[in-house]
């Protein structure tokens, strides 16, 4: 059998090098059919998962099809994978040995659409000499259709077009010959739901019909408005297509006459229209009510009037409550209510659509499933029932995993930089697991790519992309949310360097780490004072590298992170900032006590359009709620001397004596004051620098205590006493040290 494989081969090689003819590409057709694929019966599709898995209209799909297992034959044998959209080709790449993903597709039309994926197999020797001849074939054709264009004399012309005819029918074959030389083994069907987007501003929507009650022997005419309307095309009014010669769009708004309709109930209305060269059909179920009653009802008869209320909004599992107070009857009876769902969306349930009581004037209503319900009312004053009111309840998404934003576009303005963050939410009633598959060029910079996500909370992610010599780069991005696949989209393009730079103010002689808050923040932060009790400034310089002043009109936002709310901020004046040409300005970022993180840590993206018509430059920063002192008051006794003895120096340190030896957080000593009751005894040495010596732990670097050293002269006999107060950034209450000496004749 090997001899036999090789040998076919063979003559394959040889027909291709040297076919010209049908009679010649019959031959190899004829030569491919002996060659023996090796099959295994266990290769087939086994599942087509969606991400999104609940999409809407204009959402950004894409299909994962998975293998039952992988192929464990010859190693000359080869998957390939086929998907197309409702008669679409889509492109598809393999991701695993098991798994393909296909290129992201949208679609705009609601309701059902077919996914066809099929798996074919194919000998890797044979296929690749057939394309090593069709691109031959087309280098052929190129050098034909050149000369061509050059050539001026008929005779040569006629037969370079013959030549070139040959060619194109040869590739013809060979390309036939290559779909021919393929195996199907396996065609698996699924079939994705596409709710409507009822938040788009895009597609054509029915908002109201007035009237919405007509005569069953139809006549009347009605208005239509919604949203872009004036694309629709078709015009369907219970189930009769409306001649578009018997509509107009005027200002926007649908304007015809309704036909004899059958029966007496809700009518369909609905509107067709083309996007993005893909049909999308836009309705309002029970927007309009066919009835027989006759206007004002029989002689001496009293019709109440029904209203329903204006429509409203909700999301999935929210309750809801309905208004129907502003129904009467004109005698003044009293009047009994009786709500009905009259339609409800594609994939609806009997979960769907509930009321808690539907005689109640203010019913509750519930529904799961997105979409538009039609609820209609009717009221009775004991003699007469009314027409019934419509009014219409949105019920947008609340999934059960989610990922925000799904798309992210960017530019990159520091080296090549961007930064930027997205939320992942479990809405399920259980911990989940998940895993976000990261690309090789995104780094995460909070949060871990895989762990577990509590029940009914979110967890909030920062990234950072490199360009690596990009000038675009755009990624999907897989994360796993509990057996949900979601897709995070991001596109980054390469921006201008901007003249502004943001600098931290920290002093060399205290912090040794980079100085740009952009490249902090692109593996890592920018941390910022804590706060303990009191508001705490961390200062940053604004650098300008331009010949130009530069005003920056709007001050930075701040997104919180993590759980933390109420804590950055900013000083930013109300009159706006300058910043001179080759020059710079200061400006500080606030932290105060908020609310923390469990690990009384605070998170947040500072994002700051600093010119304009760019895009706003974007950094990470992160503090901590600074721990709780043991007290604020420490009595140090020197002891006793006589006079003249050295007296031992005793040394301040603020870790140690207030903090029991650990610090967490960030702060600085802004200010020491010495009080002296001894005369001109006491003395701090060296504590001149302090205002700018960090103390902490952050990110794992810990930063020295802060330590000075106190003495006391013992020139004069008697007891003395004096106190050093030392300001902590975060805590408004200073720690103070006592100190007594006595010193003896």
């Amino acid at each position: 059998m090997k001899n036999l494989f090789k040998n076919l081969i063979t003559v394959l090689v040889i027909l291709i090098s040297f076919s010209a003819n049908a009679k010649d590409i019959k031959e190899l057709q004829k030569f491919s059919r002996k060659v023996k694929l090796i099959q295994s019966a266990q290769s087939k599709i086994g599942k087509i998962s969606f991400s999104n898995s609940n999409p809407i209209q204009g959402d950004r799909i894409t299909a994962f099809i998975e293998l039952s297992t992988s192929f464990n034959g010859n190693a000359e044998i080869s998957h390939i994978i086929d998907a197309e959209i409702n008669g679409r080709k889509l492109k598809s790449h393999r991701k695993t040995d098991t798994l393909w993903v296909t290129e992201p597709f949208v679609l705009h039309k609601i309701g059902s659409h077919t996914l066809t994926s099929k798996l074919f197999l194919e000998n890797k020797t044979e296929a690749n000499l057939i394309r090593t001849s069709i691109l031959a074939k087309s280098k052929d054709i190129e050098r034909v259709v050149a000369k061509l264009a050059r050539e001026s004399d008929p005779v040569k012309r006629a037969a370079l077009e013959t030549e070139r005819d040959a060619l194109v029918t040869e590739k013809e074959g060979l390309e036939n010959l290559l779909d021919a030389s393929k195996r199907a083994v396996s065609t698996f069907e699924d079939i994705i739901l596409v709710s409507e987007n009822i938040n788009s501003i895009n597609y054509p929507k029915i908002n109201l019909i007035s009237p919405n009650v007509v005569s069953l022997v139809g006549g009347e005419e009605i208005s239509i408005t919604g949203v872009n309307l004036e694309k629709t095309e078709r015009l369907w009014i219970g189930g009769v297509e409306i001649s578009d010669s018997d509509f107009s769009i005027v200002g926007g708004m649908i304007v015809t006459t309704v036909p004899t309709l059958q029966k007496e109930g809700p009518v369909e209305v609905k509107i067709a229209s083309t996007f993005e060269g893909q049909s999308v059909i836009s309705d309002l179920p029970g927007g309009l009510f066919a009835s027989s009653v006759p206007v004002g009802g029989p002689q001496n008869t009293i019709y109440p009037v029904a209203f329903a209320g204006t429509p409203q909004v909700g999301k999935s599992g929210d309750t809801i409550t309905l208004d129907g107070s502003r129904s009467y009857s004109a005698d003044g009876a009293a009047i009994s209510y009786s709500w009905s769902v009259v339609s409800k969306p594609l994939g609806s349930t009997s979960l769907d659509g509930v009321f808690d009581d539907a005689t109640l004037v203010h019913p509750q209503f519930i529904a799961h499933t997105p979409g538009n319900y039609t609820v209609a009312l009717e009221v009775s004053n004991g003699s007469a029932t009314s027409i019934p009111s419509l009014t219409l309840v949105t019920i947008g998404h609340k999934a059960e995993a989610y990922i925000a934003p799904t798309e992210i576009f960017g530019t990159a303005m520091k080296d090549g930089v961007y930064i930027g963050s997205f939320k992942i939410c479990n809405n399920k009633t259980e911990d989940v697991n998940f895993q976000i598959f990261l690309d090789k060029k995104v780094t995460l910079l909070s949060g871990y790519s895989r762990g577990t996500l509590q029940k009914q909370k979110c967890g909030d992610y920062q990234f950072s992309v490199k360009l690596l010599g990009d000038s675009a780069i755009s990624i999907d991005i897989p994360v796993w949310i509990g057996g949900i696949t979601k897709i995070l989209h991001l596109q980054v393009l390469e921006g201008a360097t901007s003249p502004l730079k943001l600098e931290t103010t920290f002093l060399d002689n205290s912090w040794s780490s980079e100085s740009d808050l952009e490249v902090l923040s692109l593996n890592g932060h920018v941390p910022l004072f804590g706060s303990f009790d009191e508001i705490s400034p961390t200062q940053i310089k604004i650098s300008n590298t331009s010949n130009v002043d530069v005003e920056i009109f709007e001050p930075p936002t701040f997104t919180h992170l993590n759980g933390s709310s109420g804590v950055f901020s900013s000083n930013y004046p109300v009159e706006g900032l300058i910043v001179p040409a080759n020059g710079s300005v200061l400006i500080s970022l606030m932290v105060q006590p908020g609310v923390f993180a469990n690990d009384d840590s605070a998170s947040a993206i500072m994002e700051w359009i600093v010119e304009e018509n760019s895009t706003p430059k974007v950094v990470f920063l992160k503090t901590r709620k600074l721990p709780v002192p043991l007290g604020y008051l420490k009595n140090v006794d020197l002891g006793e001397v006589e006079t003249g003895d050295p007296v031992q120096e005793s040394l301040v340190d603020i870790e140690r004596d207030f903090f029991d030896g650990v610090f967490n957080g960030l702060t600085s000593v802004p200010s020491i004051t010495v009080f002296d009751d001894a005369g001109g005894a006491l003395t701090v040495d060296n504590y001149s620098y302090l205002p700018h010596t960090l103390l902490g732990n952050i990110g794992g670097y810990k930063l020295p205590s802060v330590q000075v050293g106190v003495n006391m002269s013992s020139q004069n006999f008697g007891l003395f006493s004096g106190k050093v107060d030392v300001k902590l950034k975060g805590y408004a209450t200073s720690f103070r040290y006592n100190y007594q000496l006595e010193v003896a004749p």
